[in-house]
């Protein structure tokens, strides 16, 4: 997949392939046949997980050394994150398989001083996309909470 990635028209044949069906591609993040389908059918929120969906295949071969690197430094447990010392809000989905919500969000909120968790009920990986009514004002709250204008 590293060789392939390099070349163009690989990332344009699966970009083709997943444009043909969006939904399934989409199915592959969101198990929940219901939020699924709500996530489909939002107006506002289908269109941006759809631009991030094809984004993953922009440039393929040019972002796999960043790719390498974020698989290789997510891997680690010894983020120096007690240093953090900014207001961080960590949006989670309780349902992550990718990143498990127990292990890694907890964790964060624990060790960030400023740390403020939103567990998002049922969310998935995607919860930032699937349950966007409740992260939407979560975050517009924070930022307007902690980066005054």
């Amino acid at each position: 997949m590293k060789y392939l990635a390099r070349w163009s028209w690989f990332a344009d044949r699966f970009r083709k392939k997943a444009e043909q069906d969006l939904e399934a591609v989409a199915g592959r993040s969101i198990r929940d046949p219901e939020i699924l389908a709500r996530t489909i059918n939002d107006a506002d929120t289908w269109p941006l997980f759809r631009t991030m969906m094809l984004s993953t295949f922009s440039r393929m071969g040019q972002r796999m050394a960043g790719t390498g690197n974020d698989i290789e430094i997510s891997r680690r447990t010894t983020y120096p994150l007690e240093d953090l010392n900014v207001p961080v809000l960590v949006v989670h989905g309780t349902e992550d398989r990718l990143v498990p919500f127990e292990k890694h969000a907890k964790r964060y909120e624990s060790r960030v001083a400023n740390a403020e968790l939103l567990a998002v009920d049922g969310g998935e990986h995607v919860a930032i996309f699937t349950h966007r009514g409740i992260v939407r004002p979560k975050v517009i709250e924070f930022m307007r909470r902690h980066f005054k204008a």
